[in-house]
């Protein structure tokens, strides 16, 4: 063959190359346009019951999704504030807030929530307990095209088809918090697999348990993992969690109890240790709690919980040198989390100001304005193209003592969120009175789980920016 028939043949390959490509390109197109356009018959078919139900109820209805934050009383007082103020509407606010959750719990139970409540609004204060995969927000592209991958129909009816053709059981399939898979609902050859990865056990594992009757079902799982699995310190940890939710105290001894033997079985499980230790603290038993934080950070030196724990428990005895001096050296082991600076504030007002304390609030400024949760601004988005698509409002409420600046780079160049900004208003009224007047703790770094008095802050705020936003109050 001469050299002008080589060439012509290798063109020709190329072109059918070419051509394959662009059918296959072409053909995704088409499926991506009519799944898209399937998908917007559903929603507003679906989108237009929903307003129909909704009308019907005559009440306005504004659901709040949060952690522990927003579980405490500041939901009731919203209700409160925005009925007395004058307008001719019925407002009816559900509190949906779950102490211990996270993002992608709080997303994979939107839809159902939407389903039962059919909220007018929706307001959301959330992203603290997310995992700490902290980026740089100038890498934001990155978790954009994640975000803009996950959202084609397309990928989701690979991803579905491809799920159809893997086995049932994998480790990811078992236990996701980001899919909050129903532990209790796990048959005998499921939970043999799930034996294997008791590592995942922990207070997130709680979500995918009812509210009603939590304790009763996460009985029949326990009884289902002992009889099925070899006996773990994470079992005892696990369980002696559930108890401690109890809240009252016989189930919370009972929870101390297998704590003890988790750390029995195993002496270097930190885990056990901060939150036996953390029992300890809540009866004022100081000296005993120490000791217990000390063999956790001696068992973990990066566990961040126990060091906040032991600043707090020398705080409250007014040891002020030692609480200076774990909170130091925490962020020796890690100099990126916030509440250490915090704790270190906290400190300096205890002790009528220090020198540092201008350091420490820069700090904490650094931390939350360079990094942010991967988890959590993907979560962020897909909550609010849910709620889009349903018509449903979205209220962003930042945390208290913090700059609402990260949480509108979250969103940055789309439009329709209300954000609601509680860093002035809290700063202020922490100077003229103090940190315990509006919050318990430091567990957000900069900020805690609000008293009484600072929910009603938060509910006023977050009333403020409904009436005058949507309804034209001043």
């Amino acid at each position: 063959m001469n050299k002008k028939s080589q060439s012509q043949a290798k063109t020709t390959l190329w072109q059918r190359v070419a051509l394959i490509l662009l059918g296959v390109f072409l053909s995704l197109v088409i499926l991506e346009t009519g799944l898209r356009w399937a998908g917007f018959v559903f929603t507003s078919i679906q989108g237009y019951q929903n307003w129909l139900s909704v009308s019907q109820k005559g009440s306005y209805r504004i659901m709040c999704l949060g952690e522990s934050t927003t579980a405490g009383s500041y939901p009731r007082q919203l209700e409160t504030i925005l009925n007395e103020s004058g307008l001719k509407v019925k407002f009816s606010v559900i509190n949906r807030g779950y102490a211990g959750t996270n993002t992608s719990v709080i997303l994979s139970h939107l839809e159902e929530n939407l389903d039962k409540y059919k909220p007018d609004m929706v307001i959301t204060m959330m992203g603290v307990n997310d995992n700490r995969n902290y980026v740089f927000y100038q890498d934001n592209g990155g978790a954009k095209a994640k975000d803009f991958l996950h959202s084609l129909r397309t990928y989701k009816l690979m991803a579905l088809l491809w799920a159809s053709l893997r086995p049932r059981v994998e480790k990811e399939d078992l236990y996701d918090v980001k899919k909050s898979v129903p532990l209790m609902s796990f048959n005998d050859t499921e939970i043999k697999t799930y034996c294997n990865h008791l590592d995942t056990l922990d207070e997130s594992s709680l979500q995918s348990f009812p509210e009603e009757g939590r304790l009763e079902a996460v009985e029949r799982f326990y009884k289902k993992l002992t009889d099925l699995c070899p006996e773990s310190d994470r079992l005892y940890y696990f369980k002696g969690l559930i108890y401690l939710e109890e809240k009252e105290a016989r189930e919370a001894k009972v929870g101390e109890e297998f704590l003890k033997k988790a750390i029995e079985m195993n002496p270097r499980n930190s885990d056990a240790y901060t939150m036996l230790g953390e029992c300890y603290r809540d009866r004022k038993e100081y000296d005993q709690a120490v000791g217990l934080l000390e063999k956790a950070i001696d068992a973990n030196p990066h566990n961040d919980r126990a060091y906040t724990l032991m600043g707090l428990i020398y705080l409250e005895q007014q040891k002020y040198a030692d609480a200076l001096n774990i909170f130091k050296k925490a962020i020796t082991f890690n100099p990126n989390v916030d509440r250490y600076y915090g704790g270190l504030l906290l400190v300096c007002q205890a002790m009528k100001g220090c020198r540092d304390s201008q350091e420490y609030y820069r700090e904490i400024q650094r931390i939350r304005s360079s990094y942010y949760s991967a988890d959590t601004v993907n979560n962020y988005r897909q909550v609010k193209k849910i709620l889009d698509k349903r018509g449903v409002k979205l209220v962003c409420v930042q945390y208290p003592m913090r700059s609402l600046a990260p949480l509108r780079k979250i969103f940055e160049g789309e439009i329709g969120a209300l954000f609601v900004d509680n860093e002035g208003s809290f700063k202020a009224a922490i100077q003229k009175s103090s940190w315990r007047d509006y919050f318990y703790d430091i567990f957000g770094g900069d900020f805690g789980h609000a008293t009484q008095k600072g929910d009603g802050l938060l509910a006023k705020n977050i009333a403020d920016s409904i009436l005058k936003r949507y309804f034209n109050l001043n």
